[in-house]
């Protein structure tokens, strides 16, 4: 089949009609004259590559330009009526200028013209000029390098007025327009394949398999008649090398695609496919380039299966079968370390069974496996999903930095935030003792209240400080928050070593809580026996118990977090002994208004020693592990489950943001992590998703309501303090505060 083909040069196409042998579908039966009577000047406008198209560098500029083939046909109909005439290129054929050889045919200057390329005399009848027919059927490329698109490449031009000023036969000039979009695609194949078909496939049907062009119209375009939801061309006799590069073409009329999977099939059935996540526009006379690097395709023949795909949160007990069906010989062979293998069994003579044991627990993810079948390599892919929960946060940058520090100790870091019943959001952060109405204090509680989901904010107020001579004179630090019952709580980090005497300043810390109508208050501090402003700690660390007694010149107890569920109050605090952070809870009746006098200890509750040693394998003189932070622990009412969410070698670039799940709020188990790898010296591979979340985190706050739970069917939030990376001075207290959305 001849047609136009596609090059590389800006053109302008003369065609000149001669008066020789038949061109017309309609030709006499003997030549009249040998003398020109009438003459044609066809130019084309050139493709417009999109500017936002992905191409390779070797497609640069605007203009993608054709050359005619020898066989190629043209159209030109009178506007008057009466049949068109259809010349058939022959000299100059492979170059931008053509001699047509035509016969008894003159212009009349009372009339205009219209022309069409590329005329098919087979399906394009005499006066259907006003409904020409168009199909994008049947494309093909045949071979490497031979990039022929003219059979599809519809072009018109419409009302053309000839001129016989230069001549007494008259000129008349023809500047085509295409009617359809230029589909270039640069694909590396990783295989040698011997290629079937190229497709471009949308979940609707958007692809105009047949339509017809108005030649009468002022502006020529095309009408579907018929659509469909692939566009596809023939690659028969096209082989393909590994890693090799080939360029191809295909025609669409002008349709906008909506995610859309480019697929590439091979003649043993092997599928090699991309599955993009935009929205592309094929405009009228544009050209869209595709770059793609395929990935390994699937083996036909050859199937790898896996049950199950839901691990259960008791997951030491989980394992994973894969099973493997194939004629040819394979060995399966998981390239990551989140299992290990069990056993091997032949099911039958084609199927085998592949058990392994489940190694960690995981957030939804898509693992890989490698299976070699006959000495070729390739990767599976297997989706792995956790019960309950999956995390996602904005790619970096994507947040908002709410404070900016302007260098050592001056922060807001630890927040806790409320969201409200009628939209705002309250939240309390750990800020600088500075800003208090006294000197000597470490840190105060500043207050803030957002309207718009975090994006703006009410100016900063100091709402709680230490009281003057009494047992938390020192700080109120790490707050945790709630409200319920008429009054807001709001427990915090204080200690009675406030001098460097002895080199305890700062340690031995115990829990306070306060309460107060306002969430700015003014507040009533448990006072040991009930509320008033002689505080005393509702958790002491060195209390002597087999709880909470732990060894002199320590941290000690704080960063509490409160949860309530039904007549049940979960307060969770960290208890630091000097080795790896641990998590404690106490519980108490919400019915008592006595409830901090009244606590039920239960001990660890998430065991971050078990994180650091066991499965992130430091021993107890590495530097990372005691760098496991406290937890904000909330109840998510749609999974029936609580979740705690605390940082992991914080304020590092390894930092990562690891969740914990439970279903009695009393023992948790490890979900996984989120770490940004391009950052992380450390970069924890098995269990992490990548979020792209920024790094040098520490001191995790995560949303919910006054208690404690999260509904998510509203928008969620975490917030968190960090070391920026761009940040020259990483001295103790240089963090700025950071808010984004999470979702669940």
């Amino acid at each position: 089949m001849h047609m136009k083909k596609i090059g590389f040069a800006s053109f302008v196409l003369l065609a000149v009609l001669l008066l020789a042998a038949a061109c017309s579908v309609n030709e006499p039966e003997a030549p009249v004259s040998d003398s020109i009577i009438g003459k044609i000047v066809c130019t084309m406008e050139d493709f417009q590559l999109d500017e936002a198209t992905k191409v390779t560098s070797t497609m640069t500029g605007k203009l993608i330009s054709s050359t005619w083939d020898e066989g190629d046909v043209i159209a030109v109909f009178p506007s008057k009526g009466g049949d068109h005439v259809a010349f058939v290129v022959s000299d100059g054929a492979g170059t931008s200028n053509c001699v047509f050889d035509g016969q008894g045919w003159g212009l009349i200057s009372s009339s205009s013209y219209s022309a069409f390329y590329p005329f098919h005399p087979n399906t394009h009848k005499p006066g259907e000029w006003k409904a020409v027919n168009v199909s994008y059927e049947g494309q093909a490329q045949s071979a490497k390098g031979v990039f022929s698109v003219g059979n599809f490449d519809y072009m018109a031009c419409t009302n053309a007025a000839p001129v016989f000023s230069d001549s007494p036969s008259g000129t008349c000039t023809f500047t085509f327009k295409h009617l359809g979009s230029l589909l270039v695609f640069d694909l590396t194949f990783p295989i040698a394949a011997d290629l079937s078909t190229l497709s471009l496939e949308c979940d609707n049907n958007v692809f105009t398999k047949a339509g017809t062009v108005d030649l009468s119209q002022a502006t020529a375009a095309i009408t579907p008649t018929s659509k469909v939801n692939t566009v596809s061309m023939n690659l028969d006799g096209i082989s393909v090398a590994a890693n090799e590069t080939v360029r191809f073409y295909m025609m669409s009329a002008p349709d906008t695609l909506v995610k859309p999977t480019l697929k590439v099939t091979t003649k043993s059935g092997a599928v090699m496919s991309k599955k993009y996540t935009s929205t592309y526009t094929l405009k009228t006379g544009g050209a869209r380039a595709f770059t793609e690097t395929f990935d390994m395709p699937p083996i036909p023949g050859h199937i790898l299966t896996v049950s199950p795909t839901s691990f259960l949160l008791d997951y030491k007990s989980q394992t994973i079968t894969f099973r493997v069906t194939s004629d040819g010989a394979y060995t399966l062979a998981p390239a990551v370390n989140w299992i290990t293998k069990v056993s091997e069994t032949a099911v039958s003579d084609t199927e085998t069974d592949f058990v392994y044991k489940v190694g960690v627990n995981n957030v939804n993810s898509i693992r890989s496996g490698d299976i070699t079948v006959n000495g070729v390599l390739y990767t599976r892919t297997v989706s792995v999903s956790q019960t309950g929960l999956t995390l996602k946060m904005p790619d970096t940058g994507d947040g908002l930095t709410i404070y900016t520090t302007t260098g050592n100790y001056k922060y807001r870091y630890g927040p806790s935030i409320i969201m409200n019943d009628d939209g705002t959001i309250d939240a309390w952060f750990s800020s600088p003792g500075t800003l208090g109405s006294r000197s000597g204090m470490a840190d105060v509680f500043t207050w803030r209240r957002s309207s718009d989901g975090g994006q703006t904010w009410t100016a900063e107020q100091v709402v709680l400080e230490g009281t003057k001579n009494k047992e938390d004179a020192w700080s109120v630090c790490d707050p945790g928050a709630a409200h319920f019952d008429g009054y807001y709580y709001i427990a915090y980090t204080s200690t009675t070593n406030t001098t460097s005497d002895g080199g305890l300043q700062g340690l031995e810390n115990n829990c306070y809580i306060a309460r107060g109508t306002s969430p700015s208050g003014p507040w009533q501090k448990w006072s040991g026996t009930g509320w008033g402003n002689d505080p005393k700690p509702i958790i002491k660390y060195m209390d002597g118990s087999t709880h909470n007694g732990g060894p002199s010149g320590k941290w000690g107890i704080g960063e509490p977090s409160i949860v309530v569920k039904d007549d049940t109050i979960y307060i969770y605090y960290t208890y630091d002994a000097g080795s790896t952070p641990l998590t404690k809870v106490a519980t108490a009746s919400r019915s008592n208004p006595n409830w901090p006098g009244a606590l039920t200890f239960h001990g660890v509750a998430i065991n971050k020693e078990w994180l650091a040693s066991e499965h992130d394998g430091l021993t107890s003189d590495q530097g990372l592990y005691k760098m496991y932070d406290s937890c904000d622990v909330k109840y998510v009412e749609d999974y029936d489950l609580f979740y705690a969410f605390h940082s992991s070698w914080r304020i590092t670039a390894s930092s990562r943001l690891s969740v914990w799940t439970s279903a009695d709020g009393l023992t948790f188990t490890y979900l996984g992590s989120l770490q940004n790898k391009s950052f992380a010296s450390i970069p924890w591979g098995y269990d992490v998703d990548d979020p792209d979340l920024i790094p040098f985190i520490h001191n995790v706050g995560v949303s919910g309501d006054g208690l404690g739970h999260v509904n998510l069917s509203k928008t969620q939030y975490v917030s968190f303090g960090y070391s920026p990376v761009d940040a020259t001075d990483r001295s103790h207290g240089a963090w700025s505060t950071y808010w984004s959305t999470l979702t669940y």
